[in-house]
C-alpha cells in the first residue's frame, strides 16, 4: 500500500526523507538534486541583491533612528530565511545532522520578528510612555471574535499585558526549536537503521504519534504563536486609527506570509505523509521556502520602503558610518533587557529608558529630529547609532 511504502521510504531516510526511492537511479536523483541546488542559489542570490538593496538606502537616509532600526531587523528576516533554508537544502543531501543547526537559528529570528514589529509599532507613537498614555485616552475595547464576550481598558498595564504575550513567542519559540535540534542530534548519533527509527526515535519528525517529539513540541509551538498573534491583533484593533498614518496592516500582513506559510507549509507536509499522499521531503520544504522569500524581498520594498525617511536637508551618512549603524542595528541585547523589564513587572522603562535599548543621547536626538515636531527640526538633529558609542 502506498501509505506502507512511505513509512519504508521514511525508515531508510528518516532525517534527510529525500523524495526519491533508495533503489532509483543515482545518476537521475543527482542531476534532479544539483537542478534544485542551482535554482535554490539564484534565489537566494536574487533575495540578498534586492534586500541588500532596500538596507543600504535606508542606511543612507538614516533620519529615524527608532523606526528604522526596527524596520532593518525585520528586512534582514529574508534573506536570514533564505540562507538558513539553502544551507539545510545543500547539508541535507549527504549530511543530515548538519541541517537542523539552521533550523533552529531561523526559528528563533522568526520569533524575534515578531516582538521587533510590536516595538515598531510602539515607537512609531514615541515609544513606551508616550504609548501608554495615548492609551489612557482611548476607551474601552471590546475583544475580537471568538473572544467578544471580553473587555479590556487600554492603558499601560494592557500594554504590558500585550508586550508579555509576544515576548514569551521569542523564548518559548527558541527553547522548542533549541530541544527539536537535540532530540534530532541524538537520533543521528544513535544511528537509527531501517527497521529501528521508528521504534528508538526521539524527535520522530512529520509523525504524529505518542512518543514523538516532533508532536509536542509543535503543539506548544501553536499555543505560543496563538497567544502572541491574538496580542498583536488586539493591539492593531485598540491602535488602528492612531497607527494609521503609519500603514501598519500592510507591514504585519508581509511578516505573517513569510512567518506563518512556511509554518504551514511544514505541517501540511506533516499530514500529507500521514495520509499517504506523498512523503514528507525537507529539502523540498527548504527549496520552496528560497523561492518564496525571492517574492518576499520585491514584497518588502512596497511595506518597509525608505522613500518616506528620504530628507535632503539632512547629509546622508558616509560608508564608515553605514557600518557602524548597522552594527547597533544587529546588536540584540535589548531583547534580554526588555524581558527582564517586562516580566518583573515594570510596565514601562524609566525615564530615559527605551523599548530599544537606546542611550538617553540617542532618545533626545530621536524627540528633536522627530517629522513630527516641525518647530524642533534644525536639519543637523539626528545623531545615527553609529556615532554613538
Amino acid at each position: 500500500p502506498r501509505a506502507h511504502q512511505s513509512f519504508n521510504n521514511f525508515q531508510r531516510h528518516p532525517q534527510t526523507r529525500v523524495v526519491m526511492d533508495c533503489d532509483s537511479d543515482c545518476s537521475h536523483g543527482d542531476s534532479l538534486w544539483w537542478g534544485l541546488i542551482t535554482t535554490a542559489a539564484i534565489c537566494l542570490v536574487l533575495t540578498w541583491v534586492s534586500s541588500a538593496r532596500l538596507i543600504y538606502n535606508h542606511l543612507r537616509h538614516f533620519t529615524q533612528p527608532s523606526f528604522q532600526r526596527c524596520i532593518l531587523r525585520i528586512i534582514l528576516m529574508v534573506p536570514i530565511y533564505s540562507t538558513c533554508s539553502f544551507l539545510s537544502l545543500v547539508t541535507s543531501w549527504r549530511n543530515a545532522g548538519a541541517a537542523p543547526f539552521f533550523a533552529v537559528f531561523r526559528s528563533w529570528y522568526e520569533a524575534y520578528v515578531m516582538y521587533v514589529f510590536l516595538t515598531l509599532l510602539i515607537e512609531y507613537k514615541g515609544g513606551i510612555q508616550q504609548m501608554g498614555q495615548t492609551l489612557e485616552c482611548l476607551p474601552t475595547e471590546t475583544h475580537p471574535r471568538p473572544f467578544c464576550c471580553f473587555r479590556s481598558h487600554p492603558g499601560r498595564g494592557f500594554l504590558a499585558n500585550i508586550r508579555v504575550g509576544v515576548l514569551q513567542y521569542v523564548w518559548i519559540k527558541s527553547l522548542t526549536a533549541l530541544v527539536g535540534f537535540l532530540l534530532q542530534i541524538v537520533e543521528v548519533a544513535k544511528g537509527l537503521g531501517c527497521g529501528e527509527y521508528l521504534n528508538g526515535c526521539y524527535y520522530c519528525a512529520g509523525l504524529f504519534i505518542s512518543r514523538s517529539g516532533f508532536m509536542y513540541l509543535l503543539i506548544a509551538d501553536n499555543i505560543s504563536i496563538f497567544i502572541a498573534l491574538y496580542c498583536l491583533v488586539l493591539f492593531y484593533q485598540v491602535t488602528k486609527v492612531i497607527l494609521d498614518p503609519f500603514h501598519p496592516l500592510s507591514k504585519f500582513l508581509c511578516i505573517k506570509a513569510v512567518l506563518f506559510f512556511s509554518f504551514w507549509q511544514e505541517i501540511l507536509f506533516a499530514l500529507l505523509e500521514q495520509t499517504g499522499v506523498c512523503i514528507q521531503d525537507l529539502s523540498l520544504q527548504n527549496f520552496l521556502i528560497c523561492i518564496e522569500m525571492l517574492f518576499a524581498s520585491l514584497v518588502f520594498h512596497h511595506a518597509f520602503g525608505y522613500r518616506e525617511y528620504v530628507d535632503d536637508s539632512k547629509p546622508r551618512l558616509a560608508n564608515e558610518t553605514m557600518m557602524n549603524t548597522m552594527k547597533h542595528v544587529v546588536n540584540i541585547s535589548d531583547i534580554v533587557t526588555d524581558t527582564v523589564e517586562v516580566f518583573r513587572g515594570k510596565g514601562a522603562p524609566a525615564a530615559g529608558g527605551s523599548v530599544t535599548g537606546e542611550a538617553p543621547l540617542m532618545q533626545s536626538s530621536r524627540a528633536k529630529s522627530s517629522p513630527r515636531d516641525d518647530d524642533a527640526t534644525d536639519g543637523h538633529a539626528v545623531i545615527p547609532y553609529g556615532q554613538i558609542e
